[in-house]
């Protein structure tokens, strides 16, 4: 196993999921309950460089997706993001990777100090980046293993 894998094994071990319900909504009940906050999931047409990010705010965790993309990507980038979630990554200053508008309107709406993580980069070029890859990859065997292909394929994001 490479380096972080199973720690990301052990991750997705311990959120005992039962991955034959897996829907994106289920998921994300899961995890909120685990974790005692909200998440809110949120689809927002961005430029094609940016993929999606998750802000922490004080009382919920907020994750963007780009609307975009094809629904299959959209949820591969929500799960990525998610990863980062569960495996309680590092934060970021977002305002380093954000454009500038994007950035004043997420300080009045959400918070002023935006931390996070931002999928713009390679997704390969940090070890927290692989290892949300790595999340998703865990997911994925999951729920096709549980023959839940759908929930991948047509997702029910709203």
């Amino acid at each position: 196993m490479a380096e972080g894998e199973a720690r990301v094994q052990a991750a997705v071990d311990g959120l005992d999921y039962d991955f034959r319900q897996f829907t994106i909504p289920h998921f994300i009940a899961h995890i909120q309950t685990l974790r005692q906050r909200d998440i809110i999931l949120t689809g927002v047409s961005f430029d094609r460089g940016l993929h999606g990010f998750w802000v922490q705010a004080d009382t919920a965790d907020y994750v963007f997706f780009n609307r975009r993309t094809h629904e299959i990507h959209q949820v591969h980038h929500i799960l990525h993001e998610l990863g980062h979630i569960v495996l309680e990554h590092r934060l970021r200053d977002l305002a380093a990777f954000l454009p500038p508008e994007l950035v004043t309107q997420l300080r009045v709406v959400i918070a002023h100090d935006l931390q996070g993580h931002c999928r713009q980069w390679d997704p390969h070029d940090t070890l927290e980046e692989r290892e949300a890859e790595w999340f998703v990859r865990c997911l994925q065997r999951e729920i096709l293993l549980t023959g839940r292909l759908s929930a991948l394929t047509h997702p029910d994001t709203s």
